[in-house]
């Protein structure tokens, strides 16, 4: 009997693994190591196995990704760290005066990063000997909504990693462009005015299976945790694409320091000098149309860590950090018809059709 329950615990674990291989080669790597069919094989074996023993059931199991019907009423937790906004620009100009206003402070060379600012709901990952512990929403910085079940409906978030030391990583959930207009068609109805809203709502689902029905999707930025070996946002950002989180490959890397420039592991990096930003922010409105996912700018971001500390924090935002913002899309709105609603008091309202 204990041999055939030792069987069975091993097979559960090789499946486990197989599958979220597969899951990272897939919707992180985008190269698939199974055919669907492998894999929905493996999947509903797994599952028929965890129904049979429960006694084997894990938190972390990639069965939890389909979710559940269990009513979550979003409890409220604290964060372990600083949430904070950012500072705004809004030109490229006044994007440069930050820099050369940031460089005279330090005193010195600097090098910046600058990476998408996604348009989504921003979302904190806990994890603790290796795995996801807990994901809250942002808040108001410092306590946030327990999202956990609703975030591991997301496929392409690591449910366990090799690092085992505590870790907290921020990021964006967004839906794209067109998965966002198939959705409203389909399905909401035209019900959500953009992919922002409907993908703040999805994540807040009071049951995760209705999370688990929304085509959500995860962009990771900023790993928090006790490592030497980590000076700069640059080898954060790698360590976080070594563990399997999914990276927006957007990166931008500027220094006068030419020892200090580096070929990056992202397919779109591109690199230069300090004054080859303001023509990089100036070409990314460009680039920004053919994403298949929103954004409303970029974040320009000091690369080392030690520097960071020098700046510090405001209440508000880190000193080291600032959002350069897009001018909002505008557009001509036609007037089809006007259509005068009654009431049931017989009061007139008029709606117009745009």
């Amino acid at each position: 009997m204990a041999d055939n329950m030792k069987k069975i615990e091993n097979e559960i674990v090789g499946l486990r693994k197989k599958i979220l291989e597969a899951d990272r080669a897939y919707y992180v790597d985008s190269k698939p190591i199974m055919t669907d069919k492998e894999f929905d094989g493996l999947f509903d074996r797994l599952k028929k196995i965890e129904e049979e023993y429960p006694q084997f059931k894990d938190p972390n199991s990639p069965t939890s990704r389909v979710g559940s019907d269990i009513d979550n009423e979003l409890p409220e937790m604290n964060h372990s760290i600083p949430v904070l906004s950012l500072d705004k620009c809004y030109s490229p100009e006044d994007a440069d005066e930050w820099i050369a206003k940031t460089r005279n402070k330090i005193g010195g060379n600097i090098e910046i990063v600058i990476e998408p600012k996604i348009d989504g709901a921003s979302v904190v990952l806990y994890y603790e000997n290796g795995r996801l512990s807990h994901a809250l929403t942002r808040g108001n910085g410092a306590v946030g909504n327990e999202i956990t079940e609703n975030i591991k409906t997301i496929r392409s978030i690591p449910l366990e990693i090799e690092y085992k030391d505590k870790l907290a990583v921020r990021g964006e959930v967004y839906i794209k462009k067109d998965d966002f207009k198939t959705f409203n068609e389909k399905i909401a109805e035209g019900q959500y005015s953009n992919p922002r809203n409907l993908a703040s709502g999805s994540i807040r689902r009071q049951k995760s299976k209705e999370a688990a029905m929304f085509p959500l999707n995860i962009f990771l930025y900023e790993g928090f945790f006790d490592n030497d070996k980590i000076k700069n946002h640059l080898d954060n950002l790698i360590f976080l694409k070594d563990m399997g989180f999914p990276l927006n490959d957007h990166i931008g890397f500027f220094t006068d320091d030419k020892n200090s420039l580096k070929s990056l592991p992202f397919a779109n990096a591109i690199g230069g000098g300090l004054s080859d930003v303001e023509n990089y922010i100036k070409g990314f409105k460009d680039i920004r149309k053919g994403l298949a996912y929103e954004i409303d700018g970029l974040v320009i971001k000091i690369n080392d860590l030690e520097t960071r500390e020098k700046l510090g924090f405001t209440q508000h935002h880190p000193r080291w950090a600032v959002a350069f913002k897009f001018d909002a899309p505008l557009a001509q709105t036609r007037v089809n018809s006007i259509v005068v609603q009654i009431g049931r008091a017989g009061r007139a309202t008029p709606v117009a059709n745009l």
